[in-house]
């Protein structure tokens, strides 16, 4: 690394970007070329391929001409960091060499290079007993921090690492604020504790330095509500306990522990997790049970059952490998009671236990991160907190360590996407990984070796039989004609098929021809699948799925309301007024979406109810409307 001299140019990206040159700030050119030396200065001193230069500035947005558009930028930004610089001279700080880019930064001279530094004497001064030292550290890389990594700029990369780097800061907060309470400083640590208690609800160090920061104060009682707040949040977030390690912690603070007091040798809250071997579950306490409760009315889907079967019992089975089942399809398809159905058949081929996470896939307030996944998993084996590997990626590693030599059988319920459920699987053979997605997986198939499941819509037969099994033989025998109107009218849809069959066996003075006449009288519209409950609500769950289409495959969406029964690239063409290749790449999304079904041939079918939908949006103002206005496709995608 090159010294850092008076004029040489310093970074900052700890906030938002900022380059300046002898305490003068300078500016870094347009958006696009900031994205650019944003990426280099987080690879800062290393070889950066042009190819994966690209990749992190523009992902599956590239532009035609990238590599022009790339070396234009650089050679801008030559001019930046290198003002004096002869034209077509040779650079020494943003240096071409073996097919990529090498931005060289002097020493001291980026604000996250710092950071870490700091933070690394920090955690030296605390090893060798200097707490006050490692505080003093610890303050001052804090205030390096003026907001989100490169705030204000997006790409596939820099949106990636600020979520990496957002949890690093907030791993840095907890050593540092139980740090602040070792060496005394509780009281004024007690404002900053509540607020991140608040923000980050489901972090127990944060949980447990605040309950020792009001202990220390004098506030046992506040100290003991914390506990009981966190214990709350932590019950209705995850379905699980407080880990034993906050547990014995306020137990302590409960019967006034004495060796909790202020005292001159601080009290060690976590203890070092470097260096530490995986803790393993105890063969003698009980293993994991997480499974939700199975339907006791399940019925047909026995193809799917058989498929699922034979991942287990062909070639060797768990024995081979890793075993992973993605379940995909729409929304209301009935993913999740398969995956429980099935899992409760074969629970007995995994006598070290069931895991369960709900990912959040199809949340309005967006999937659950990695992280947090991983530390509900972590709480599940009863790993206290000051075993916990700082990083995120060791966490994973972690995790994979408690998994090795164990048959398990993991539910990855309701993923967004292939990278979220990637640090939860195992890493060696025994387990069965079975994820749950309204997105097609099509990643963890070709990365993972996922066997994909793609379910549909109910047979006429199989919905029968759910009728039969919800509301019993007898009652749909009486009335068979109502029956079929009911089926039709829920056409294939488990979830909606659920709902009548809910409002018939909570109702018993609603006739099922009353029913069936509804159904008939709606106009086209999903009223009569609105239970007064968002979880199981029609079209609640299509909206999630709208909701993450880019604008013009929506726009694309609401026009196929109209199209005819079976839809082809050529017609979806026609209706859009766009050429075939580009409407062929909105289908596409709409498939891995699950809103549309593609049956092979060119052929793509759009389900009855989410056609119902797809019109009801074209016809209001949320729908269609709102992108008349929108760029047009070809304006915003390329030919």
């Amino acid at each position: 690394m090159i010294d850092c001299g008076e004029q040489a140019v310093r970074f900052e990206v700890l906030g938002p970007l900022r380059v300046w040159r002898g305490g003068i700030a300078v500016d870094p050119g347009p958006l696009q070329q900031r994205v650019v030396i944003a990426v280099l200065l987080l690879h800062a001193n290393r070889l950066l391929g042009r190819e994966q230069l690209i990749d992190a500035v523009w992902g599956d947005a590239m532009p035609t001409h990238a590599v022009n558009l790339l070396q234009r930028h650089v050679s801008r930004l030559r001019k930046v960091v290198e003002p004096d610089r002869q034209v077509r001279g040779p650079s020494s700080q943003l240096v071409w060499a073996d097919n990529g880019y090498v931005l060289a930064v002097a020493d001291g001279g980026l604000d996250l290079e710092v950071y870490e530094s700091m933070v690394a004497r920090a955690r030296a001064a605390r090893a060798a007993g200097d707490l006050a030292g490692a505080v003093g550290q610890l303050r001052v890389a804090s205030d390096l921090w003026r907001g989100p990594l490169c705030d204000g700029l997006r790409s596939p990369f820099l949106d990636a690492e600020r979520d990496r780097l957002a949890e690093r800061r907030l791993d840095v907060f907890e050593e540092q604020l139980e740090l602040e309470v070792a060496v005394g400083n509780h009281r004024e640590a007690i404002g900053q504790l509540s607020r991140l208690t608040v923000d980050h609800p489901l972090r127990e160090r944060f949980w447990g330095t605040l309950m020792m920061a009001l202990y220390r104060s004098g506030r046992q009682a506040d100290a003991l509500q914390a506990y009981r707040s966190a214990q709350q949040r932590i019950r209705g977030d995850l379905g699980v306990e407080p880990t034993s390690w906050l547990q014995r912690l306020h137990q302590r603070l409960l019967v006034g522990d004495p060796e909790l007091a202020p005292a001159t040798s601080p009290i060690k809250l976590v203890a070092p997790a470097a260096k530490e071997v995986p803790m393993k579950p105890t063969s003698g306490g009980p293993s994991p049970a997480q499974l939700p409760h199975a339907l006791a009315d399940f019925a047909g889907r026995e193809a799917e059952i058989r498929q699922l079967d034979a991942l287990l019992d062909e070639d060797g089975g768990l024995e081979k490998g890793l075993v992973i089942a993605a379940i995909t399809g729409t929304a209301g398809v009935g993913k999740t009671s398969l995956a429980v159905h099935w899992a409760h058949r074969i629970r007995d081929r995994f006598p070290d236990g069931q895991l369960y996470i709900d990912l959040r896939g199809s949340d309005p307030t967006g999937p659950l991160p990695p992280s947090e996944a991983i530390r509900h998993l972590l709480h599940t084996f009863g790993v206290p907190p000051s075993r916990w590997p700082i990083d995120v990626d060791q966490q994973a590693a972690f995790y994979r360590g408690l998994l090795d030599g164990r048959r398990m059988l993991i539910i990855l319920e309701n993923a967004a996407h292939a990278a979220q459920v990637r640090p939860l699987l195992p890493g060696g053979p025994g387990c069965l990984s079975v994820v749950t997605s309204r997105n097609s997986m099509v990643g963890l198939v070709a990365v993972n070796g996922a066997h994909a499941l793609n379910l549909d819509l109910l047979s006429a037969a199989d919905a029968r039989e759910v009728l039969v099994r919800r509301l019993g033989a007898q009652r749909v025998a009486q009335d068979l004609a109502a029956v079929e109107t009911i089926i039709e009218a829920c056409a294939g849809l488990p979830l909606a098929l659920s709902i009548v069959a809910a409002r018939a066996a909570t109702n018993r003075l609603l006739f099922l021809d009353e029913l069936a006449r509804e159904l008939e009288g709606a106009h086209g519209n999903l009223d009569a699948f609105d239970c007064g409950d968002e979880s199981a609500d029609v079209r609640a769950a299509f909206a999630y799925s709208y909701r993450g289409l880019r604008a013009p495959t929506a726009r694309l969406f609401c026009l196929l309301a109209s199209a005819d029964p079976i839809i082809t690239v050529q017609s979806a063409a026609g209706l859009a007024g766009q050429p075939p290749a580009l409407v062929g790449k909105f289908l596409a999304e709409l498939v891995r979406a699950n809103l549309v079904i593609d049956r092979g041939s060119g052929c793509f079918v759009l389900p009855v109810l989410v056609r119902l939908y797809a019109r009801e949006l074209a016809a209001g103002s949320d729908g269609l409307d709102e992108f008349c206005g929108a760029p047009s496709l070809t304006d915003r995608f390329g030919p």
